[in-house]
């Protein structure tokens, strides 16, 4: 799940929308960006005088809401990245493949052969 978080300045050249299509670790530092900015908004608001406490209070509880969302993220990326690690480790430990393999690579085609050649290949193939 990912959410839009406006925040006040994101850093030039990021989005706030979607992710950039690069990895993990790059969407990471992005959203540590944004919760850092939004934990500034937070630590503003605080010494805040100019805002009337039921507005603060929505403020705050918003902010609130968008660095536990922004977290979340953190973490959900983490966890697919994990995964996927868990995954490629053990695709590399797996057996190696099956030696049938082996001896399909060393028979003829059979578009290589000659219709004749074909059916009699064909034939062959069942007897054995």
């Amino acid at each position: 799940m990912h959410v839009a978080v406006p925040t006040a300045a994101a850093p030039a050249g990021s989005s706030a929308s979607a992710p950039s299509g690069s990895g993990s670790d790059a969407q990471i530092a992005r959203l540590q960006a944004q919760l850092k900015q939004l934990q500034k908004q937070m630590k503003d608001l605080a010494t805040d005088s100019t805002m009337d406490a039921s507005a603060k209070d929505k403020r705050q509880k918003l902010l609130q809401t968008q660095m536990q969302m922004v977290m979340e993220q953190i973490a959900q990326i983490q966890k697919a990245a994990a995964e996927a690690a868990r995954a490629k480790a053990a695709a590399r430990s797996a057996p190696p493949a099956a030696p049938a393999v082996a001896r399909a690579e060393k028979e003829e085609p059979v578009g290589r052969r000659s219709p004749a050649t074909s059916m009699l290949g064909a034939l062959l193939d069942e007897v054995a």
